[in-house]
């Protein structure tokens, strides 16, 4: 962490008559934070911090490893101490292989989260200049996946990539407004890449791919995450997995066939 993060971390702590940061223990410190960052100059100030140290790792990126290292072992401040990816890292490196062959411009990511695989879209794929990412304020209730994220982590995420353009649709992804939404972000454009990572149920899946094949493009790549989890009434992606390799050329990412969790699979238009 540069001086100048440092410095405002020991002042915030300062301030609230500690002597010090406690012990500089990360884990600590974020404890700390969080529980005081229900204050909008505590997450701010947590949100500055943390972009500052992500800045100085993002200066020793040269390589999709190092994006990954970035995307799995950054450490934050508050409700910006993680962006950790809810990914297998060799399945998320391969599909990063693979996207970077298909050249994708324009991106929509359904289910954004901490922001772990947003990121290493933003920081890895050269060709591409537009990512929008789609996700329900406070994610889907009840589903146990963590999803959605606050405006000022949206304002965190604006910095993964000054070179693109990235569009943050706090919406559920299932409504016609929120397609619609996305259209205009797209102008003239269709989409080349579309990942689908929010409503797990077999139900919000198969929505999400009916509602937005209608705007990507003749030679798009669909992705769906967790087609190897376990059946639950939270996440039924492996019954619409084995349905739709019946209706299109598809490749499956996994890690290790055992696996019962996550899962990449890729769907050819």
């Amino acid at each position: 962490m540069g001086d100048s993060a440092t410095f405002a971390v020991d002042n915030y702590f300062l301030h609230e008559g500690h002597d010090h940061t406690p012990n500089r223990d990360p884990y600590k410190i974020h404890r700390a934070l969080t529980a005081a960052s229900r204050s909008e100059v505590v997450d701010s100030l947590c949100r500055k911090v943390s972009l500052s140290k992500l800045n100085d790792r993002q200066e020793t990126e040269s390589s999709l490893e190092d994006v990954l290292d970035t995307g799995y072992t950054f450490r934050g401040y508050g409700r910006y101490f993680t962006i950790q990816p809810m990914q297998v890292r060799e399945e998320l490196r391969e599909l990063a292989v693979l996207l970077d062959e298909h050249a994708p411009e324009s991106i929509v990511e359904i289910g954004t989260a901490t922001g772990g695989t947003f990121y290493v879209l933003c920081r890895y794929l050269q060709t591409t200049d537009l990512i929008v990412s789609v996700d329900v304020p406070g994610g889907v209730p009840g589903d146990g996946m963590g999803g959605g994220y606050s405006t000022g982590r949206a304002e965190f995420m604006r910095s993964f990539a000054a070179d693109k353009r990235l569009e943050f649709v706090r919406q559920n992804s299932h409504s016609y407004d929120t397609v619609r939404q996305i259209e205009n972000v797209l102008g003239d454009r269709d989409i080349d890449f579309l990942f689908i990572d929010g409503d797990h149920t077999y139900g919000g899946v198969k929505a999400d791919f009916d509602l937005y094949k209608r705007i990507l493009a003749d030679d798009a790549i669909v992705a769906v995450h967790d087609i190897k989890g376990p059946e639950t009434p939270y996440c039924e992606v492996s019954r619409f997995w084995d349905e739709i390799k019946e209706r299109y050329r598809t490749r499956e990412i996994v890690g290790r066939q055992e696996q019962t969790w996550a899962g990449i699979g890729i769907i050819y238009l």
